[in-house]
């Protein structure tokens, strides 16, 4: 298999053509990549995959259905894995993600990045936001609700079934 950075550079800049992936491999490839220190080259290729629009085709043996597209999954640990090194430097490209989602689950996630982001900035980082915020009216948990929703989104149906049945909150 070749390298992790490799795979991605073809799959960002559309030379994979006719090539086809594991999801498993793609997801231990990115992990590889976003579990280094922050390098350049990789938050290059992590911005060059949130700008990806095409698809990625998966081997017919590859793992099951997720509740998010390879692209879309490679898209939501590239997003994490940016806010944590440079904070709030692309919030343009995040928003846009985040608008053209066609997973909820992913506008969910970057939401919630771009939310744990602007906190962290609040309470003294030095990263400067590159858009204006908007206010958001929280519930009594402090959450919004598309975020009480995205984060229900991503609890599997068996767990919050057998939870709802106790009357927890999921």
């Amino acid at each position: 298999m070749p390298k992790p950075l490799q795979i991605f550079k073809d799959i960002a800049t559309g030379c994979q053509t006719g090539e086809v992936y594991r999801r498993e491999d793609l997801l231990t490839g990115i992990r590889v990549l976003i579990s280094s220190p922050h390098n350049p080259e990789v938050e290059q290729l992590l911005l060059a995959l949130l700008r990806f629009d095409g698809e990625i085709r998966l081997h017919p043996e590859s793992e099951l259905p997720h509740s998010m597209s390879p692209e879309e999954m490679l898209k939501s640990l590239a997003i994490q894995t940016l806010a944590r090194w440079t904070g709030l430097t692309y919030l343009g490209e995040m928003q846009r993600v985040q608008a053209t989602a066609a997973s909820p689950v992913l506008a969910g996630i970057v939401r919630t990045v771009i939310q744990k982001a602007r906190a962290e900035k609040g309470s003294g980082s030095t990263t400067e936001e590159v858009a204006q915020s908007h206010p958001v009216t929280l519930n009594a948990g402090g959450e919004d609700g598309a975020a009480q929703a995205d984060r229900r989104a991503l609890v599997p149906a068996e767990i919050q079934h057998r939870h709802s049945a106790r009357g927890d909150e999921v």
